[in-house]
């Protein structure tokens, strides 16, 4: 299986531009299912058949963050509660020019 995560990432300066100046991918990931429901249930159904098909697609959506250099700074990693209040590491990131 694989998915075209393409039409999320279109979305994503919008979504960073929502965040707080830091913020960790699991506030990302949420903020995005949020206000883009449709992209984001589209990419869960590419994985519908997988035993986990949001750690997949929650792992591409923050993988994808690095693509956005321009907007974002990795600043290192913490525990933060994910999408299922389950404590996981995320990635932390930091908007530019803040």
């Amino acid at each position: 299986m694989s998915a075209d995560f393409q039409s999320l990432e279109y979305v994503y300066e919008e979504v960073i531009a929502l965040m707080p100046n830091k913020f960790d991918s699991h506030q990302f990931i949420l903020k995005l299912a949020q206000t883009h429901q449709r992209l984001y249930v589209q990419a869960l159904v590419e994985y519908a058949e997988s035993e986990r098909p949001f750690q997949i697609v929650h792992g591409q959506i923050a993988m994808r963050l690095l693509k956005f250099p321009n907007l974002i700074t990795r600043v290192g990693e913490h525990i933060s509660q994910d999408i299922f209040l389950q404590e996981n590491t995320a990635t932390l990131w930091q908007k530019n020019n803040q």
